[in-house]
């Protein structure tokens, strides 16, 4: 049995918006989720192991 996958309602009319507006497709959006989310856990570990502190300045996170 699958789980179904849930999106906030913050989410959902944001991917609308996007969809109406900029003319991107409901793949793009959720593709786009899915790299933010990756970007999100290298930021956690970057922080939570102090590596964060050795990124040379003018480099976001630095």
């Amino acid at each position: 049995m699958t789980t179904r996958r849930k999106f906030s309602r913050e989410f959902k009319l944001e991917a609308v918006r996007l969809v109406k507006e900029q003319d991107i497709s409901v793949a793009e959006i959720l593709a786009l989720k899915k790299e933010i989310r990756k970007l999100k856990a290298a930021r956690d570990i970057l922080k939570k192991d102090g590596a964060s502190s050795s990124v040379p300045a003018g480099v976001p996170g630095g």
